[in-house]
């Protein structure tokens, strides 16, 4: 029986999917770190907490936050994105899971939602985030998955620019230069186009090793370096169907970024090309549909102090 992967993807579904994978994969004793910064700063001064998070999404990483107990009260959140669809879907969900979970609510308007039992207001704005961050700063900066998508280190001065003296930086699910795809097929063949799928990465000179160039990023912009830890994803059977449609995404992003110049950068076109590409993915779809395919990818967790 062919595989038979969605006939289209989502972006926001995919974040949507992913969330249970992120839950699991959270390193706990950074986690647990920045819950600790967060009380200090709440103990220092009666005025909110001021929280702004980067490239937010659908505002996943608020919800937990909030769900989770980690924020402490009286705070002003900040869920930012630049793509204005992410951020409307951000606020229906929020909506939704405000109503499931009972929780007493008030949406002053249409992008502000306040939240009594914790006097927690959440703002939702679509915007740059470098733009944004101009001529403002914040106590608390959150960047979810989101450095692994800048060139750093200049991009980690810029927002630590935005973060206030004695402020910090929490940045979980940093991605750190590993792939694993079990059962991979031909083995040749799966690490080239997984080599491949890093280097269209085009930091640290396809290295792709986010993390870890992170915390070389800190160090040159004196940032103290708070905790730190792995939060691989790890997606192994049996997997519902959100983590399902998760690894199929996941293959529907390799089979996007290699083509034959990112083959060529790895010295695989010779031997591979966008179809044997295809035929590979195709094949990992097949696994997933069969519930055989188990995905793993390194990130690590990383807390700083401005």
């Amino acid at each position: 029986m062919p595989p038979t992967p969605p006939e289209t993807y989502s972006f926001t579904r995919y974040l949507r999917a992913k969330e249970s994978v992120d839950d699991a994969a959270l390193h706990r004793p950074t986690l647990e770190r920045f819950r600790t910064e967060l009380g200090r700063l709440a103990d220092r001064s009666s005025n909110p907490v001021r929280i702004v998070d980067v490239g937010a999404g659908i505002a996943s990483m608020c919800r937990r936050l909030i769900e989770w107990g980690v924020l402490p009260d009286n705070v002003t959140y900040v869920v930012l994105d630049a793509d204005p669809e992410s951020v409307r879907i951000g606020r229906e969900t929020t909506r939704a899971w405000v109503e499931e979970s009972d929780r007493e609510a008030v949406w002053e308007s249409d992008r502000r939602l306040f939240l009594p039992e914790s006097a927690t207001t959440v703002r939702f704005v679509a915007d740059d985030a470098f733009r944004h961050l101009e001529g403002q700063t914040y106590d608390v900066l959150v960047g979810h998955a989101f450095v692994d998508l800048l060139d750093l280190p200049d991009a980690l001065s810029a927002l630590l620019d935005g973060v206030a003296a004695e402020g910090v930086c929490y940045f979980p699910i940093t991605f750190d230069g590993r792939t694993t795809f079990r059962p991979p097929g031909d083995e040749e063949t799966a690490r080239a186009i997984v080599e491949a799928y890093h280097a269209t990465m085009n930091l640290d000179e396809g290295s792709a090793r986010f993390g870890r160039t992170l915390l070389d990023a800190a160090v040159a912009a004196d940032a103290e370096l708070l905790s730190s830890g792995g939060s691989d994803w790890v997606v192994s059977p049996p997997y519902d169907d959100q983590q399902a449609y998760f690894l199929h995404h996941v293959l529907e992003f390799v089979e996007e970024s290699v083509d034959g110049e990112a083959l060529d950068a790895v010295g695989a076109a010779d031997t591979l090309d966008e179809e044997g590409v295809r035929r590979w993915v195709d094949a990992r779809h097949g696994a997933v549909e069969s519930g055989e395919l188990t995905y793993v990818a390194r990130n690590l967790d990383v807390l700083l102090s401005a």
